[in-house]
Formats: C-alpha cells, structure tokens, sequence
C-alpha cells in the first residue's frame, strides 16, 4: 500500500491518516500501570513522546520533592510494562515538562519552580542518558511549558503562577542559551497552571488551566506563535485547582481535555471540526488525576 500526497503550496502542511477513527467519541476503557516508583515522589509534570521514526514510546515524569526526572520506556507497546529508571537527579523542584524533535535530535525542556527551564539534550534517541543546561530567564515560578516550531524559529510558552504566560523566542536555534522573553499579559488569568499549544487547520490555538480559580481560557494566534492572542474564558469545568490540559485533533474532529486536582472526573472539550470559541463541554469518569496527555494510535 502506498500513499503519495500531491498537496504543493504549504511547506507548514500537518496531515496523517487514522485506521482507527472515531477512539476519542467513545466512553475510554482506563487502568492503573501499577508502577510503585518512589513513596515519596511528588509527581507534577507528565509527558509522552513518541518516536515517528522507531515508533518507540516513552513517559518522563517530573517528581517535585526529590528533583528528579524519571523514564519509563513501553517499547512500541503502550500497554506493555514500561522499564523505569531515573536519568536526572539535579532538577530541582521538577514541574512541567515538553519534547520536541530538531533535525533528528530530541530535547526536551523542563520548568524547575524557580527563575527559568532546563534543556535536556538526548541526541539521536530519548533512551539516550541526556545532559543538561539549565537557562536562567528570570521567570517567576515557571510552572509549565509548551515548544513548538513555527516557520524556522521556535518557541517556548511558560505558565507562571504569578499570573504571565511567558513566551520565549529561541530564533532558529533550538539551543539558543540567551533567548529573548516576553510577558504576554493575557487577561483574565491569575495563576496559569498547566498549557498546551497545537495547530489545526493552519491556525495556532492554546489551551490554559488557571489554577486559582479554575478558568480554562482557550488562546486564539491571529497568525503564527509570535502574533497577537485573543483569549476565551471557556470558563469553570471542575472542582479545585485546574490542572492538566491537552489538545488533539482524530477523525477530522477535534478535542481538548482538561483534569483538575481535587475532582474525581476529565472534562472533555468537543469542537467539532474546526476550532471556535464555544465547544461543547462533557464529564468523563475516570477517578481522581492531576496531569494527562494522549498519545495516538501507531
């Protein structure tokens, strides 16, 4: 079977098929891993990457309390078990984390609860053991964090408690150690907690947590990652402090998520097949989570 795609014009072209359409419309089916890592871990960050090219899968966890990044690696079975391992010990106050692959290489940048974020170097591989450079920026209780690329220059944009999202301006270089920052002082939000940035249908939009009471604001980009925001008070979904958000698009449909520390329940955000400033909200019952992400099918 072979697929040729003819679309020309578009060098930001996105586009993928899915043999199993229609997963994320359904009721889930949910477990626990069952992994007893460390008693006491406080674990407040969670991420998952998979590798396009080995379609390897892997977890890094944040642990606050011990400073530590932790691997686990499921192979190319995401429900297999996973062989855990702590790759870093020197991040302290670990929160929010994100991944991005650059010409073949994987970094990953992780919010430390201080002044700025830290730069994982893997290489070619994230089962490599990477190094570390830490980027004193200023922030203040940088929370969590979103890179992405956009026309050849990247982008990093950080929750802080105090109330900014920061957006940092890497150029073209990924390891830029001196980029610029900007406060972007979005209205509305007084203690952005978790986010997330994706791109559908060529238009840049965001999802934010405000920890302090509860708002999820959706972020509309009038054009790329360093246009002017317009922000949408989607408004209370949950219980307690606002958590973990993400977005993906399956089936042509398009789907955030939303969890909050003190409620037994996910909150799904439905908006159809372009993205509009109302989706449709829904309650899905699957127990008491702080942090999520999805991971697609492979």
């Amino acid at each position: 079977l072979t697929f040729l795609n003819t679309t020309i014009g578009d060098s930001n072209l996105i586009y993928s098929w899915d043999f199993a359409a229609g997963d994320l419309a359904n009721v889930p089916i949910y477990d626990t891993l069952g992994i007893d890592y460390n008693s006491s871990a406080y674990i407040d960050g969670f991420s998952i990457v998979v590798d396009p090219i080995t379609d390897s899968i892997f977890s890094f966890v944040s642990d606050y309390h011990n400073s530590q990044i932790v691997r686990m690696s499921f192979g190319t079975n995401i429900d297999g078990i996973a062989t855990v391992e702590t790759i870093i010990d020197s991040v302290q106050n670990a929160v929010g984390s994100d991944f991005i692959n650059v010409n073949g290489n994987w970094y990953g940048f992780v919010c430390d609860v201080s002044d700025g974020i830290n730069r994982l170097d893997f290489g070619t591989s994230l089962s490599n053991y990477p190094s570390v450079s830490h980027l004193s920026l200023g922030l203040i209780v940088s929370y969590a964090i979103s890179v992405r690329e956009d026309s050849g220059k990247y982008y990093g944009f950080v929750g802080n408690f105090n109330g900014n999202i920061t957006r940092i301006d890497f150029d073209t270089n990924i390891t830029n150690i001196t980029p610029t920052t900007t406060n972007l002082n979005i209205a509305g939000l007084s203690q952005p907690a978790y986010l997330t940035i994706k791109k559908f249908c060529n238009s840049w939009v965001g999802l934010v947590s405000d920890f302090g009471d509860g708002i999820i604001t959706q972020l509309n980009f009038a054009t790329g990652l360093n246009s002017t925001i317009t922000p949408v008070n989607l408004g209370v979904l949950g219980n307690g402090g606002a958590s973990g958000v993400d977005m993906i698009e399956e089936d042509c449909n398009i789907y955030g998520f939303v969890s909050y520390r003190s409620d037994a329940n996910f909150y799904k955000l439905s908006y159809g097949n372009t993205i509009s400033s109302n989706p449709v909200p829904s309650t899905i019952k699957i127990g008491r989570a702080h942090v999520w992400t999805p991971v697609t099918d492979q």
